[in-house]
């Protein structure tokens, strides 16, 4: 069974540098360079494959993954705990609603 803890650790990590790339590009600095690409891992853990509706749940990961830039975590150190449980919980959520269609469409 995989490990939740690490795939939130995992999630909490990419959020964390997308808010730190995302200010660096802000101020000029180009950083896109440096981006980690954890979500490849986060995907691959939870089981989803690589396919089109694979680009919705990326699209949705990306948007989400912005948010981050409105929040100051050195203000509240539990935000950032909240927003990965959210995302695991969605990403949770969009593979088991997918597994079901998939098993209707037998």
């Amino acid at each position: 069974m995989i490990n939740i803890e690490l795939i939130i650790s995992l999630i909490k990590d990419d959020l964390r540098n997308n808010k730190l790339i995302n200010g660096l590009n802000k101020i000029g600095l180009k950083a896109d360079d440096y981006y980690l690409h954890l979500s490849d891992t986060i995907f691959n853990l939870m089981g989803f494959e690589d396919n089109s509706q694979t680009d919705a749940l990326i699209e949705y990961y990306y948007e989400y993954s912005n948010k981050v830039e409105e929040c100051d975590f050195s203000l509240n150190s539990t935000q950032l705990d909240e927003m990965a449980e959210e995302v695991f919980e969605r990403l949770s959520s969009i593979k088991t609603d997918h597994i079901y269609n998939k098993h209707q469409n037998i």
